[in-house]
């Protein structure tokens, strides 16, 4: 028997509340906001999901639920080695949400770089957890606002 796991992944936002929340309460950032409720919509949608995700740079793979405190700290901040740590990080985080699942297909609405580490985590654990850029041609954050108001527009009530 297949069994599967579908996920969808935010990116963090540069803007946060300043006081602990929610993950998906914390970060006040328009593009995450925008995305937020379409990921939610898709979630309802999907037969086999696993939890909605959060890309961090410094926490890796939160699920929206969580609880934290607000912090500073970006991805393109980070140097080569603090990059290495946080693929390792989500290879481990991912590890566990796929657990013995046959089929992982991740739905990321990240931008280039929080892709780039997602997927190179998500190469780790293996060929059966695969990345779909959702933002794929994509040249910048306004054709990524109107990809998701797109999708958005398309969703079933």
């Amino acid at each position: 028997m297949m069994r599967n796991l579908i996920l969808h992944v935010l990116p963090c936002s540069g803007k946060k509340l300043d006081h602990t929340a929610r993950v998906r309460d914390l970060y006040t950032g328009t593009t995450f906001r925008q995305a937020l409720p379409v990921i939610e919509r898709e979630a309802e949608l999907a037969t086999v999901l696993g939890p909605d995700t959060c890309v961090s740079a410094k926490h890796g793979l939160l699920e929206l639920d969580e609880v934290i405190e607000p912090y500073d700290r970006r991805l393109d901040e980070l140097d080569e080695q603090a990059m290495v740590v946080l693929e390792a990080l989500l290879c481990k985080q991912l590890a566990e949400l796929v657990g013995e699942r046959d089929n992982v297909e991740i739905s990321a609405f990240l931008p280039r770089a929080y892709l780039r580490v997602l997927s190179a985590g998500a190469a780790l654990v293996g060929k059966h957890v695969t990345v779909t850029d959702v933002y794929e041609g994509c040249r910048g954050i306004d054709d990524m606002r109107h990809v998701i108001a797109s999708v958005r527009a398309t969703q079933a009530p």
